[in-house]
């Protein structure tokens, strides 16, 4: 009874290739149980099933030769001779993946006799741009005549007298000349190479020498698929004709639809294809589990299991979030990695799921509507300053100096022409870094620039006392300082020694002012669609040391307006926390005198960074006798939780960055310090302040909790309390029910396009996620199918 013989080659690799000793392992099985059709995995070598090798697991192993062998008891008749094809393809080094393509395409019939026979000849097509001149069609040919030819052996390099093994070097040589990506030995996927060698194979015997331009036709309303997909069929061989499209070519029916309300736009054609890519259920898809933070204070913090695919972007986990919460548009809906209570990573809406770590803890935060934010600011073309701004700019110091006329025409000009009075005002600034890091945005902030606008303000007032600030100083000012000896005085400021030099540094001022409220002007035009900012709970971390703090409760994320000030920022804050801010415990909730604001510091000379706010300071004194009104102190109609808000300190920090000096460092918000008792008041000029301005984009507020306050008032358990979601269901099916006829029908299914692949509308003008969906129309002879075993990630 004839049997199988399987020969393995151990190769140590190299230039050792043609000298390595064969190494044998034998798998005894009949004829009957050899696949009739042969398959490719996707990366390793054709290999039929074998009991325990004895070549070692880890070393590389190729398929050499299938070579035919008689039983002991028919020994004295064995033949010499073996049949055409049973041949094995040697490794040349990391091309096991080469190998066993060729091994399934030797063994296709109608390919195979098509080149044996040579008829491929007539039809090769030296002249197509598209092709290998039919320099691969040749080589594969004069392979499949060594496979294919007498069973001599003659022409092949042999591992012994009863094995015939082929070395393909000619056509690996020609692969490489005209597909780089396959010069050296380094590994590649067998499906990736099956797939350029039939379009190459193709291309050099398409019998069509000059390809017409065609356009894709789209399915009419009218037409039936028979009559659509024929058309798009004969089409297609007007451009493409050869024995390899017969044997492997089929067609597909593709449905698109656009996803925009009131579109509908359907686009439905036949395409051509010469391989299947299917997909394994269960390996392209996976499951993220969210805590969703809503809005309401009377709603509860739940966890959410999203399904999605493994190639899917943060903007398709916003959808899939949107759909399983009633009412939640995606655009509402911010993404967030949170650590110890803190966001951690903040997620754009292009960044990968990969991003997200099954160990990552992934919430989603309802934010404010986003047609809400602007609705706020869409007709606000001024821009709107804090009251302690607006004091600065509105200003009339320089209004009455009358610069203009004062200074000469050509001193005017070079201020004014390319920007120059901001070289010019370095010649006044002691630190000339310090002036260049208020001029540029990404350095500074609006509260840096301002600060220093107040400080120049202050400087010229002073200066505009000086007698010989006047162009006619009278004798009564002899008694006052000088411009150069009160310059001389300045920490900031210097080099004012003549009244030219106090009209120039008044004109720079001016330009300074506007040059401030341009880059307002274009910051808030970058929040138009709110600022994204983290709110989080503080208190001592220890009560024996002050100072030490850490959080102790989930972060709040919002979205705010950039007209949103900071005692408006607290009424929104009190009404997220109504529901836990106990308001009816025996503790009370009459709040401290508060302290009197001054608002006349003058210390123009203190450092940068203690000068960040107007902080309260004085005496105490009884509200009774307070000349404010007390409807100031006590606004009517003011929610027990607002009044809590009012005592609680705020600090600020920036987002971080490498450009800015004042990174990590905290800074005051508001007019409650935590030092002091004081109370928040509505019309103090640092709880007018603009949030977004102080905090921008992606910013932290810190809440600074005093120890009795929380436990009096703040119901912790209820604040830190999420609903488990339910268990999810296994994505990967059991092997029972893993079939390829599985992966097919996982393959036509309806999907959306990924933000990465979005599909043009010519309806809505704009590309749009739309939704897609393969039927197999056509099948050819014979049907490629490639398991899709990774998926592609931008990031890796």
């Amino acid at each position: 009874e004839e049997s199988k013989e399987m020969v393995y080659e151990d190769i140590s690799g190299g230039d050792d290739l043609q000298s390595s000793q064969s190494t044998h392992a034998t798998s005894q099985f009949s004829t009957e149980d050899l696949p009739k059709t042969i398959t490719a995995p996707t990366s390793s070598p054709l290999l039929p099933p074998m009991p325990s090798p004895s070549p070692p697991y880890n070393r590389q192993l190729a398929l050499v030769s299938l070579t035919p062998q008689v039983n002991k008891e028919l020994e004295p008749v064995r033949k010499k001779t073996r049949k055409m094809g049973r041949c094995g393809l040697g490794n040349l080094g990391n091309t096991c993946f080469m190998n066993s393509t060729l091994q399934c395409l030797a063994h296709t019939d109608f390919l195979r006799e098509y080149f044996l026979s040579g008829k491929y000849q007539s039809d090769l097509n030296r002249d197509n741009p598209l092709g290998t001149g039919g320099e691969l069609a040749t080589e594969f040919a004069n392979l499949m005549q060594q496979m294919w030819g007498s069973g001599d052996g003659s022409g092949s390099v042999g591992g012994g007298s009863d094995d015939r093994v082929i070395y393909p070097r000619h056509f690996k040589y020609t692969l490489g000349r005209h597909a780089e990506q396959f010069i050296g030995y380094d590994q590649h996927d067998s499906q990736e190479l099956a797939t350029y060698l039939l379009d190459a194979l193709h291309e050099d015997t398409n019998r069509v020498s000059k390809k017409p331009y065609i356009e894709k036709p789209e399915q009419k309303e009218k037409e039936t698929d028979a009559q659509a997909a024929e058309k798009a069929w004969s089409l297609h061989l007007r451009r493409e004709d050869s024995k390899v499209l017969e044997g492997f070519m089929g067609q597909v029916k593709s449905r698109v639809q656009c996803p925009s309300v009131g579109c509908g736009r359907v686009s439905t054609t036949f395409d051509p294809f010469m391989y299947l890519s299917v997909p394994i259920p269960g390996t392209s898809e996976r499951i993220i589990t969210v805590t969703f933070i809503p809005i309401g204070a009377d709603e509860n913090k739940r966890k959410i299991n999203v399904t999605l695919s493994k190639n899917s972007t943060v903007a398709t986990l916003q959808e899939k979030i949107a759909e399983l919460v009633p009412g939640l548009l995606k655009e509402n809906v911010f993404v967030a990695d949170v650590w110890s209570d803190e966001i951690y990573t903040y997620f754009s809406p292009s960044d990968d799921i990969s991003r997200i770590r099954e160990s990552d803890q992934t919430y989603a935060f309802q934010l404010t509507p986003l047609a809400t934010i602007r609705s706020t600011d869409e007709n606000e073309e001024a821009v709107e300053l804090g009251t302690s701004d607006r004091n600065i700019i509105e200003s009339d110091e320089w209004d009455n100096l009358d610069i203009e006329a004062k200074l000469d025409p050509a001193t005017l000009l070079k201020l004014n022409r390319n920007d120059g009075w901001m070289s010019t005002m370095e010649n006044y600034v002691r630190t000339m870094t310090t002036l260049s890091s208020f001029l540029n945005i990404k350095r500074s902030t609006h509260d840096d620039r301002m600060a220093f606008l107040k400080k120049l303000e202050l400087f010229l007032r002073k200066l505009s006392k000086c007698p010989d600030s006047q162009p006619d100083p009278s004798e009564e000012d002899n008694e006052e300082l000088s411009l150069a000896e009160v310059s001389s005085q300045q920490n900031t400021f210097r080099n004012v020694n003549t009244l030219e030099d106090f009209l120039i540094l008044a004109h720079c001022a001016k330009k300074f002012q506007s040059h401030t409220l341009k880059l307002l002007k274009e910051s808030r035009q970058k929040l138009k669609d709110g600022a994204i900012i983290q709110i989080l709970f503080k208190r001592d971390s220890s009560p024996r040391v002050s100072g030490l703090e850490k959080v102790f409760a989930i972060p709040m994320l919002l979205r705010l307006s950039t007209r949103t000030t900071v005692y408006e920022l607290r009424k929104i804050i009190a009404d997220r926390l109504r529901r836990v801010l106990a308001t009816t415990t025996n503790a009370p909730l009459q709040p401290p005198v508060p302290a009197i604001v001054n608002d006349d510091n003058d210390d123009n000379d203190a450092p940068m960074e203690n000068n960040t706010s107007e902080t309260a300071t004085s005496t105490v004194p009884s509200p009774l006798h307070n000349d404010k009104p007390q409807d100031n102190i006590y606004p009517l109609n003011e929610t027990p939780e607002m009044l809590l808000l009012r005592r609680i300190p705020m600090t600020y920090q920036k987002k971080t960055s490498g450009y800015s000096y004042t990174q990590g460092t905290p800074r005051q918000l508001g007019s409650v310090t935590q030092s002091s008792l004081s109370l928040a008041i509505p019309n103090d000029s640092s709880e007018n302040e603009t949030v977004a301005d102080l905090v921008g984009n992606q910013g932290t507020i810190n809440l600074h909790w005093p120890p009795q306050l929380i436990n009096d008032h703040f119901d912790l358990t209820s604040w830190n309390d999420i609903q488990n979601a339910p268990p999810a269901t296994a994505l990967k099916p059991t092997s029972s029910t893993l079939t390829v006829l599985t992966c097919i029908e996982k393959y036509c299914q309806k999907e959306q396009l990924e933000e990465s692949e979005m599909w043009y509308c010519n309806k809505c003008k704009s590309h749009v996620r739309a939704w897609k969906q393969f039927h197999l129309y056509r099948t050819p002879p014979i049907l490629i199918i490639h398991l899709k075993r990774f998926h592609y990630s931008s990031s890796t």
